[in-house]
């Protein structure tokens, strides 16, 4: 019972927030060009001040195990990504519907996703540890994501291009700011803290308020099959790769636990545009955003709930 409590805990108060997100529209208490205006706020503000403060305020950590947790991100993921390549490769889907699918079975919504479940897990104390995996994982995932895009509209991939998007990713910028700050001791004034540490606190709540509001099903009848294997892919084939080499690593406790804050999480918005832009199934790639979003609340209530039971995390 008390596993089952736990996994509830975390997993509850997203719900709730996507659910007033989506009656929110529905009840025409928000628009959508409002919506689209506060998505762009938050990913240039609130989720950059809260990755930053992760790392500024990190404690100490156990560098082996912090390292094996960051590399079992950076080999798994390509791994993924080129297995789901060359199974594909064997199908007959269209190259826009290929580019989408294997885009889905390593990009999560890690910032949206990841950082509620570990808050909610280990309170304020996880976010440092994933803050740093964040550091490594955005980049990575970013790089993955315009390769294979790129490589599936059949245009050659320029690497200053691809170094230019990691480098002016809001989160990336954060992220490397905190540790300079981190690593220098550079002290922030608590006149300058307060405001900083207030606005970084909105960005949870309006983030899960925003992607519950974009939630819409009937764009989903199309493609149910292309969806299903999308979702089923990220939330439990992706993940019980990442979490069966973690566990065989040694890792447990906070450091298994980012990995299934960050890995189990569902398809990231930003598959979305980047799909729209680089002439990948746009459609198909909303859709699967959509459909692992809501399953997701399940999913990883039951990673929680069976790592939970056997002590695991």
């Amino acid at each position: 019972m008390d596993n089952l409590l736990f996994s509830f805990n975390v997993i509850f108060p997203l719900f709730v927030l996507l659910f007033l997100g989506n009656i929110s529209v529905k009840f025409n208490w928000i628009d959508k060009e409002t919506l689209n205006t506060l998505n762009k706020f938050i990913f240039r503000l609130p989720l950059p001040l809260l990755l930053f403060l992760g790392i500024y305020n990190m404690d100490s950590i156990n560098v082996g195990n912090s390292i094996k947790m960051i590399l079992v991100v950076l080999i798994t993921l390509p791994l993924i990504a080129i297995i789901m390549s060359i199974i594909l490769n064997k199908t007959k889907l269209s190259n826009p519907q290929k580019g989408v699918l294997v885009q889905a079975w390593f990009r999560s919504n890690i910032m949206i996703f990841g950082v509620p479940v570990i808050q909610g897990m280990y309170g304020e104390k996880g976010l440092p540890l994933l803050s740093t995996l964040i550091l490594f994982a955005v980049p990575l995932v970013n790089i993955l994501a315009v390769i294979v895009l790129e490589g599936y509209r059949g245009n050659n991939i320029s690497i200053f291009s691809l170094l230019l998007s990691v480098i002016k990713n809001p989160l990336v910028e954060a992220a490397l700011l905190g540790f300079i700050f981190y690593l220098f001791k550079i002290e922030i004034p608590q006149l300058i803290l307060s405001p900083i540490s207030s606005l970084s606190k909105t960005a949870t709540p309006l983030a899960f308020i925003i992607l519950g509001g974009t939630i819409e099903f009937e764009s989903v009848k199309k493609n149910i099959k292309l969806i299903i294997f999308g979702s089923i892919g990220k939330l439990i084939i992706s993940p019980l790769i990442i979490i069966l080499i973690s566990i065989a690593l040694g890792l447990r406790g906070m450091y298994l636990g980012c990995i299934i804050a960050s890995m189990a999480s569902p398809v990231a918005v930003s598959s979305f545009t980047m799909a729209k832009e680089m002439e990948g199934d746009a459609d198909l790639a909303a859709q699967i955003v959509i459909i692992s979003t809501v399953l997701s609340l399940i999913s990883i209530f039951f990673w929680l709930f069976i790592l939970k039971s056997f002590s695991l995390i």
